[in-house]
């Protein structure tokens, strides 16, 4: 059912946001670029802070989350819709990172280390209920081919495995336009990976990501 919503949800927001992007002769900006006045194209770096999380009914043994922060970069496009609302679709890269206490073995903490690279697209709103703040409320789908996995203290080796999973997740994000150009966002991100195992985990934290606007 999250699934089926998510993606409906991005469905109907890229064919809003591909009409609204697509200009009179009276409203393109520049014949060489052909962009709306209406339509910003920005970079975004970023780093976050998320875990990965199990259904409290299947014990995997962790005992202990730990921080394990990864990093991002994407290429965004923001239309506006109103004054107040503007439409914002995403494509990037992001690492996903976990880190956690599993056991004690000869009295060294066994801890292991999780790490995937994972493409995402995201399509949602940006509600602008003050001058140069927004609010960002994005449904994403994420994609990844390859999962790398550690255990310190244990084997202490990285091996890296074939695991095709997608995310379908929601991003809530407050984010601050500084001198019109540079864009400052923290935000909450939780997504459930669909990876055909009988458990499919959860990866949920916190995000912070600085945006350079182009045009």
């Amino acid at each position: 059912m999250q699934k089926k919503l998510i993606s409906c949800l991005l469905i109907i927001s890229s064919n809003l946001f591909a009409q609204i992007t697509i200009s009179s002769p009276t409203e393109i900006k520049s014949p060489r670029t052909g962009i709306s006045e209406n339509v910003n194209v920005g970079v975004r770096f970023g780093m976050n802070f998320i875990s990965r999380h199990y259904d409290a009914d299947y014990d995997i043994g962790y005992d202990d989350q730990m921080i394990y922060p990864g990093l991002g970069v994407s290429l965004f496009a923001r239309a506006k819709i109103s004054s107040h609302l503007k439409l914002i679709f995403e494509l990037g890269i992001v690492q996903k990172k976990n880190k956690a206490s599993l056991f004690f073995y000869d009295n060294l903490e066994v801890i292991e280390y999780l790490k995937t690279n994972q493409s995402f697209v995201s399509i949602g709103l940006l509600v602008c209920p003050l001058t140069n703040f927004f609010i960002n409320l994005s449904p994403y789908v994420g994609y990844s081919s390859k999962l790398n996995r550690k255990l310190e203290n244990w084997d202490d080796e990285w091996q890296e495995d074939e695991y095709r999973t997608f995310e379908y997740g929601l991003s809530l994000n407050l984010e601050y336009l500084i001198k019109e150009r540079y864009l400052f966002s923290a935000g909450y991100s939780r997504g459930k990976l669909d990876s055909n195992s009988l458990i499919d985990p959860i990866n949920r934290g916190f995000t912070l990501g600085l945006g350079y606007l182009i045009n």
